[in-house]
Parts: C-alpha cells; sequence; structure tokens
C-alpha cells in the first residue's frame, strides 16, 4: 500500500491535481465570501470563511508535505489563478444583490419608460441639458438578475442608448410587495 503512495504517477500527477482542485474550490469561495460580505451578508460570508480555509489548510500541509515536489507548486498558483477567474464567474451567474442602472439617451423619454413601467423595478427620469445637447437620463434600481431584461428592452428602444452600472451594497427599505414607481424631473 505504501509503495502507491510513492509511486511517481501519485507524487507528480495526482498530488498536484487534487492541490489544482482544491485551490480552484478554496479561491472561488473567497472570491464568494468577498462578495457576499461587501453586500452585508455575515452569516454565509463566515461559513463559506470557515470551509476556504479549512481547504486552504489541507493543501498548505500537502505542499508542506512534498516540498521537493515543482508540480505541486504550479498547481498550487494555477489554482488560485483559476480559482479567481471561477469566483467571478460564480459571482456573475448567481446575480444577487441591486445595481443602479444609469440609461442615457436622446430619444423619446415617455416611450422608453412605458416600455419598462410594467416591470417590478424602480425608475428615477430626469430630462436635462448636457454638452451634446438634450438627453435624457433614467436611474433604475433593481436586482441584478433583470439587469439582462432591461437592457435588451432599453437597446431594443435605443440601440445607441449609453448605460452605466453600479452595485449597491444594499437598499435600505425593499418594499413589501412588488411595485414599481416612477419620478419625472423635466428640466426647461
Amino acid at each position: 500500500m505504501i509503495e502507491v503512495f510513492s509511486n511517481s504517477f501519485f507524487v507528480y500527477f495526482l498530488i498536484p491535481l487534487l492541490i489544482l482542485i482544491s485551490r480552484i474550490i478554496d479561491v472561488s469561495l473567497g472570491t464568494l465570501r468577498i462578495i457576499l460580505a461587501n453586500k452585508g451578508i455575515k452569516l454565509y460570508s463566515a461559513v463559506i470563511a470557515f470551509f476556504e480555509v479549512l481547504i486552504w489548510l489541507l493543501v498548505i500541509t500537502t505542499i508542506i508535505k512534498n516540498l521537493d515536489n515543482v508540480a505541486a507548486y504550479i498547481a498550487y498558483c494555477l489554482g488560485y489563478a483559476l480559482g479567481t477567474y471561477f469566483g467571478v464567474c460564480l459571482d456573475e451567474k448567481i446575480s444577487f444583490g441591486y445595481i443602479k442602472l444609469r440609461i442615457i439617451t436622446k430619444k423619446n423619454l415617455a416611450k422608453m419608460i412605458e416600455d419598462l413601467r410594467p416591470t417590478k423595478y424602480v425608475f428615477i427620469s430626469n430630462s436635462v441639458n448636457s454638452s451634446h445637447g438634450k438627453i435624457k437620463i433614467i436611474n433604475a434600481f433593481l436586482e441584478r438578475k433583470y439587469l439582462k431584461k432591461v437592457i435588451k428592452r432599453v437597446k431594443d428602444r435605443d440601440p445607441n442608448a449609453f448605460y452605466t452600472i453600479e452595485d449597491l451594497k444594499m437598499i435600505k427599505e425593499e418594499p413589501k410587495e412588488k411595485r414599481h414607481f416612477f419620478i419625472t424631473n423635466k428640466s426647461k
């Protein structure tokens, strides 16, 4: 049995592979934990931190036991890089939390708002003068999971619309029922 674990296949392929997979999981969890903590979600952040550190300890212990294994070092570094990438991808897929979508357009504001009115988002709109002439600004506050749907509606109405997206830590009071409201300010 001991010969199996001292075998070069195990030492130079299997151990680095396990380190790589563990680091991908560990760093993905770390990325997710930081995102949750920034959004004020404390309990889940703490639970994830526990498992993140547990995995890290197991990986470091394995590397210390195999200090002469360069493949383990490479797997550790590659796992960190891939874990960061997959953690960000995971955050995009989960799509929780709130965002502020600022839409800037020269098109008819009333038509765009009518397209968006049946939704359950909060909109604030203004018509303003800019260095490029009269423009319309719509500030939409919505859950991240609806972002693609709203952007598609905006782009269908105005393919040249410019928009920015800001991540919000929290919205102080989320409505109990799903509703929307509009505040419109037209400057003269």
